[in-house]
């Protein structure tokens, strides 16, 4: 077991635990099927049924695509458990993404560090302590909002929020990121697992990281029956290129 360092933040987290009973209720309030948004249905109807069978890359793709529309932010980064006694930045998108993904962030460090290691969120964090060891200038993120992602009681890393003025958080930005990750989590852990079986990964082509046709098998029903129960539309597009090989050869992967 590893020795976390002492707490820093022991008051912003005992307060943090007083609300959060709270936030259950508001939250529970706030997502009721009485009163759901479009957009926070359109993530509901992704994660319990069109997100089976994708891979990891594809999954936080979509979900950050749908994030954007429910909460602001100028730079949203998914850190994952390294196994290491760390974080890594699996996918990050917004602003200065490039340069994020891939960092990797050690457990009782920085805001996303802390949070991973304690399960508990921050709300209002100083951007200044995620990305000290950058060499990069980062300096106009001015507010953070960050959550753990949970599993069966374990973090298997946190939604990081990151954001310039005039954008700031609010206890109701917490509330409804709090709530958008409980619903997301299990189906990241499941794409996490899916991606450490070597089967699966023979329905991606590994060079393009296109699915190939074998990936009908694994989540056509699931797409299909999907698309009719959400009366969506669902669009299959097939490429055949001719002398492929011949073209990797030529110009590279």
């Amino acid at each position: 077991t590893t020795n976390m360092p002492e707490l820093s933040f022991r008051k912003y987290f005992e307060r943090i635990d007083r609300e959060l009973s709270k936030a259950d209720r508001i939250v529970g309030q706030r997502i009721s099927p009485e009163r759901p948004s479009s957009k926070l249905l359109d993530l509901y109807v992704f994660c319990d049924s069109l997100a089976h069978g994708l891979a990891l890359g594809e999954v936080l793709s979509i979900l950050e695509n749908r994030l954007r529309g429910l909460l602001p932010y100028t730079t949203c980064v998914f850190y994952l458990d390294n196994a290491d006694n760390s974080i890594i930045a699996e996918y990050a998108a917004g602003k200065f993404s490039g340069l994020l993904e891939n960092v990797r962030i050690e457990l009782g460090k920085g805001i996303s560090g802390w949070v991973a290691a304690y399960k508990r969120p921050m709300l209002n964090g100083r951007p200044a302590l995620e990305f000290k060891n950058l060499e990069e200038d980062l300096s106009s993120f001015t507010d953070a909002l960050v959550v753990p992602l949970m599993r069966n009681e374990e973090c298997i890393g946190t939604i990081s929020l990151y954001a310039e003025a005039p954008i700031s958080y609010s206890q109701s930005h917490l509330d409804l990121l709090l709530a958008i990750a409980r619903v997301v989590s299990p189906v990241i852990a499941e794409a996490i697992e899916r991606e450490a079986q070597p089967g699966d990964k023979m329905a991606t082509d590994r060079v393009t990281k296109a699915h190939r046709l074998a990936y009908l098998n694994v989540s056509g029903e699931q797409l299909i029956a999907a698309a009719e129960k959400g009366q969506m539309a669902l669009s299959l597009v097939r490429l055949d290129i001719s002398n492929f090989a011949s073209i990797i050869d030529l110009y590279g992967r």
